[in-house]
Parts: C-alpha cells; sequence; structure tokens
C-alpha cells in the first residue's frame, strides 16, 4: 500500500517536473532586463564570489540571493544559461513545497474529521497536485522566474513555504527525533527566508495562523502558542539588528528600514496598494496584459478607494468568519493577504505595482481555486458533471501553460517585450528608455535616439507632475544612452553637449552611469582621433567606477595605438579575467601580440 502510494506521488511529482520544464524549457537563453545589469552584469561585488564578507555588507537582508548570483558568476561568468537552470529549479523545489504543505494541512485532525473517508482520501491525493500545478504553471509566476534578478523573490517565497512545511510536519509527528528534525528544518529555512527578501518577514505570523486555525482548539493554549511567538518575533529582531550592527530600539533605524523611498507617505501607498491588489487578483483571473513596469498612479487617500478598500475588508471578513466552517479557504484567502503585507502594506517602495511580488501571495490564490474546482468535483454524484469539472479543470491547465509558454517567449524578444510595455504603459519614461536601450543594444541607432529623446520629454513631464517621484532611477540611464546613441550616428558634437548637461545636472546617478558617459566622451575623442583626451576620459570613468569593463578595454586600446603595450596588456588581461570572451578585448589583445612581436 504504502509503495502504491509512493509510486503514485511520484507519478505526480514527475508529471510537475515534466510541465516545468516544458513552459520554461526554452528561456535558457532568454538576456538581461532592468536590474540584472546592476545587480548581476555590472555589480563588482560578485566577481569576486569567494569574498563573503563583501557579499554580507552589499545587501545583509538579501544575502543568499546575492550569494547564489556570486556562485552563478563563479560557475558561468555571463553564459544565461547557468543562471536560468538555477532559477528553474528554485521553482519547481518551491512547487514541491506547495505540494507537501497542502499534503501536511489535509492531514490535520480538523480537517481529518471535517470529511468522510472517501472524500478525505480523494483530497489527500488531488488537492495538493493540482494547487501545485496551478502554482507552477500561472503565468504571472513568470517574472520571479525568468526575469533574473527576482530569483530572490522565488528563492525567499521556496524558503518561506519550506518553513511552514516544517512546522506543519513537526506538528503532525509524534516520534520525538522526527519532531526535532523537523523544528530544526522549519527554524533554518525561516533564517534563510529572512536573509533572501524582506518579503518574508510575515512567516512567524503565517506559522501563527496555521497553529490557530489548523491545530489548536483551546484558547487558553493559543494564548500561549501567541505569547511565544511575539516572544520569537522579538528576539528575530534582535538578532536581524545585532547582526546588521544597528540601533534594536531606535525609531530612526526602524523608519529607515521600513521605507524604500521618502516620496510617497505611508499613507499614500497604502490607499494606492488597495487598488493595486486588486489589480493582482485580476491578473491571478485573467493574466491578459502583463507587463514588466506598470503605470499606476498614486492614490492621495482612503477617499479615492472607499468601495475597493470595502472590497478588500468584505473578503478578510468572510475568511475570518469561515475559520471553523471552511479552514482551508479561510487559510488561503488570509494567506494571500498576509504574504503581500510588507510590499504591499505601509511600507512605501518606489514601485508600487510589479508582478514578482505575486510569486508567494499566488500559493494562496492557487490552494483557493483548486479547493473549490475539487469540491465540485467530488461533491457531485452525477457522472456528467464529474466529467465535465474534470474537463474545464484540463482545459485551464493547458490555457495556463500556453500562457505561460507564450509570455516567456514574449521575453525572449527583449525589443518585442519593451514595444509591447510601452503600448500598454505609453505615458511612462521608463519603459521607453529601456525601448531605446534595446534599439541602441541592436545598431538602430537612429532608432533609439527618437525613443530616447520621447523619454527625456515625458521624464521632464513627470518630473513637473511629481517631483523627483519615479524619475531619479531611470532619468540617469535615459540620458546616458542617449549621449551614447548621438554618438554612434555620427552626432559627436550634440553627444558632447548632452554629457556635459548631464553629468553637471542634479539627476542622481550611479558611479557605474556616470562612468560610462565618461567612456563615451573618450569615445567620441578617439573618433576624432585625439588620443590624449581619450585616454584621459578613459581613465576618469575608471577612477569613478573602476570595475568598468568596456573603459579597460578601450583603454587598453588607446594605448596599444600610443605605443605603451605593458599597461594596455595589463588592463586588457583584467578584463579577459572577467569575461574571457570578450570580442573586443581580444581583437586587441592580437593587435597587441602583433606590435611585441613587431617590436622584437
Amino acid at each position: 500500500m504504502m509503495l502504491n502510494i509512493f509510486a503514485y506521488r511520484s507519478v505526480q511529482w514527475f508529471i510537475l517536473l515534466l510541465l516545468t520544464l516544458l513552459v520554461y524549457g526554452h528561456t535558457l537563453d532568454v538576456p538581461f532586463y532592468f536590474d540584472d545589469f546592476s545587480s548581476i552584469r555590472d555589480n563588482p561585488v560578485l566577481y569576486q564570489w569567494q569574498d563573503i564578507q563583501s557579499i554580507w555588507h552589499y545587501a545583509p537582508l538579501r544575502f543568499i540571493s546575492y550569494l547564489s548570483f556570486a556562485l552563478n558568476y563563479a560557475v558561468h561568468q555571463y553564459s544565461l544559461m547557468g543562471y536560468h537552470l538555477v532559477n528553474i529549479s528554485i521553482h519547481f523545489l518551491t512547487g514541491l513545497m506547495v505540494y507537501l504543505l497542502v499534503r501536511g494541512l489535509l492531514k490535520t485532525t480538523l480537517l481529518r474529521q471535517a470529511h468522510d473517508v472517501v472524500y478525505f482520501e480523494k483530497m489527500l491525493t488531488f488537492l495538493p497536485f493540482i494547487c501545485a500545478l496551478i502554482f507552477l504553471l500561472h503565468p504571472l509566476q513568470t517574472q520571479a522566474v525568468t526575469y533574473i534578478v527576482q530569483r530572490s523573490a522565488a528563492l525567499g517565497g521556496g524558503f518561506y513555504l519550506a518553513s511552514m512545511t516544517c512546522f506543519v510536519y513537526a506538528r503532525l509527528s509524534y516520534l520525538k527525533s522526527r519532531q526535532l528534525f523537523y523544528v530544526l528544518g522549519c527554524v533554518i529555512f525561516a533564517l534563510c527566508a529572512f536573509f533572501t527578501k524582506q518579503h518574508t518577514f510575515t512567516l512567524p505570523l503565517a506559522l501563527l495562523m496555521i497553529e490557530g486555525i489548523f491545530f489548536t482548539s483551546h484558547n487558553s493554549r493559543y494564548l500561549a502558542t501567541l505569547l511565544i511567538g511575539m516572544v520569537g518575533l522579538f528576539c528575530i529582531w534582535l538578532g536581524i539588528s545585532w547582526l546588521l550592527g544597528i540601533e534594536s530600539f531606535s525609531l530612526d533605524t526602524l523608519e529607515g528600514m521600513t521605507r524604500d523611498t521618502d516620496l510617497i507617505s505611508r499613507s499614500q501607498y497604502f490607499a494606492t496598494q488597495m487598488q493595486v491588489l486588486w489589480h493582482y487578483i485580476g491578473l491571478f483571473f485573467m493574466p491578459l496584459g502583463q507587463r514588466l513596469d506598470y503605470d499606476i498612479p498614486l492614490v492621495q487617500g482612503f477617499s479615492e478607494v472607499k468601495l475597493l478598500t470595502l472590497g478588500h475588508i468584505i473578503i478578510l471578513s468572510i475568511a475570518i468568519a469561515g475559520i471553523r466552517r471552511v479552514p482551508l479557504l479561510a487559510f488561503a484567502i488570509l494567506f494571500y493577504y498576509l504574504s503581500h503585507f510588507i510590499e504591499s502594506g505601509i511600507i512605501p517602495i518606489r514601485d508600487v505595482m510589479v508582478e514578482h511580488r505575486t510569486y508567494l501571495p499566488n500559493f494562496g490564490l492557487s490552494l483557493l481555486v483548486s479547493r473549490i474546482i475539487l469540491h465540485l468535483i467530488l461533491q457531485t454524484k452525477v457522472v456528467s458533471k464529474q466529467k465535465s469539472y474534470l474537463f474545464l479543470l484540463v482545459v485551464g491547465v493547458v490555457i495556463l501553460s500556453i500562457l505561460t509558454w507564450q509570455r516567456n517567449e514574449d521575453w525572449r524578444n527583449p525589443l518585442a517585450f519593451w514595444q509591447e510595455n510601452v503600448a500598454l504603459t505609453p505615458e511612462k519614461p521608463r519603459p521607453w528608455g529601456m525601448l531605446g536601450e534595446q534599439y541602441l543594444q541592436q545598431g538602430k541607432n537612429n532608432e533609439a535616439v527618437e525613443v530616447l529623446r520621447k523619454a527625456v520629454q515625458l521624464g521632464e513631464r513627470s518630473y513637473l507632475q511629481h517631483g523627483s517621484f519615479n524619475t531619479s532611477g531611470q532619468s540617469q540611464f535615459i540620458h546616458a544612452n542617449l549621449v551614447i546613441a548621438l554618438q554612434n550616428i555620427g552626432q559627436r558634437k550634440e553627444a558632447l553637449d548632452a554629457a556635459d548637461r548631464f553629468l553637471s545636472s542634479n539627476i542622481p546617478m550611479r558611479g557605474s552611469t556616470r562612468s560610462n558617459v565618461l567612456v563615451t566622451k573618450g569615445n567620441i575623442y578617439a573618433d576624432w582621433q585625439q588620443w590624449h583626451k581619450a585616454e584621459q576620459f578613459y581613465r576618469e570613468g575608471l577612477q569613478v567606477y573602476p570595475e568598468n569593463i568596456v573603459a579597460m578595454s578601450n583603454l587598453g586600446g588607446i594605448l596599444t595605438l600610443t605605443g605603451h603595450l605593458q599597461e594596455a596588456e595589463y588592463w586588457l588581461k583584467k578584463v579577459l579575467r572577467r569575461n574571457p570572451d570578450d570580442k573586443e578585448a581580444n581583437m586587441i589583445m592580437d593587435m597587441l601580440n602583433k606590435a611585441k612581436r613587431q617590436r622584437r
């Protein structure tokens, strides 16, 4: 009997793996997007992957995420396949955690006693599989999987669900040794979650919710558990603040850690999220019009979203009222809102809506939908109705698979991807800027200039309307790329003027961006064969950002042309150690070796 159950479960896991590979297998060549460049490709911290301390200081609350990127770089350098294989593996393993968690919840005494044996056994056999199927195949999950840097959302979600799973199995176990094993797993996975991404900080509350809904039957026992949980939360905060070297009881510290931007008030952000949450729910049930960059206007107060807020309150009230009658459905709804609390609550974040934030909460909706579907199939005694419901389930899974496959296909073509995003979000400067960058990378410089000028125009309009809101993070790249595009089409004087205006402006910019503009100025002077000035700007670019590979390669080229072969070799070798396949550096190195042979 046990062998048959194991074989059946293995078949289900194999189907989950096969379908996951089917809808994500063609994403191994999806290029870097957005923050992939600053966080991975151009991040010098990852190049020295053995220096754990540097990675820790760079992003302590995302330490495990960046450590995984560093290990990827150590093995694959810039080869995209390795990064995507890790992301797909994380997604599949998280799906298995969904499967095991749902199976564990069904085994609790509360749910076991609520149904007859036949109904319960069928739920135990099929519900975990259907829930994991929806979770793994839903197109809304693609951003956390295919967009490489958002591994942190998927990995943090995986640790979160693994900790919950261990907690449930610890409560189900009777053997002390097995209980200890699961408790240890629960703690380890929780700590991993906390240092992967901050959205996992609601995990202790999720564990208390499981305890309160599925296990505790006496108020006094639950109050004791709640007290222990609160003490645990306080100890976790003390531990994290100690590790980060911050003052545990400072209100200023707490204020700084619980906001991403000072340009949005907490009330504005929370009111806006009342609208955003409905967008997320709508995308789960109708995943059409997906995009990487949404344009959601800020809501100034709750008076603008009264009905939307009331809708959330009604849903939460229904869930709370149904805890004893339909505990699994109530848990699914409450979990959805709880897991959104950090990023869709009172912690202001610059981008008010992005799809990868739904990765973990989508478990709640997957459980809700799968539970309702399976109940409809099992509760009817009419065979024709059962077949109809089953057919609709299969059709739904097929549709989700097709949509996910197609969404991943969109990610493979960055130019078409951003053209679609611009069409869906025409008034936001950042998608225009990213479209311009894609034109630039594909050598379509005239199109890049036109689109980037449009992005600058929209950015200036946005600045007038919102102050600095949502512009500082994108203006630097838009202006820098415009300088490069102007230089590429031969408008060198205009490019120099644009570069000087940009470098002397008050636009906040990263060192890497300033360095790229300085390198572009160097390229212009190199085109004019003013080698000394070109060398000067390449060196300035390296002073601003010492890890600029293009600056190193170009400086190596100038030094080769001017006969400074020893220093040129130093810079070129530095580039090739970082990226042995760099075509430009290899070409210049061949020139250098030829020059060295001629000198002999």
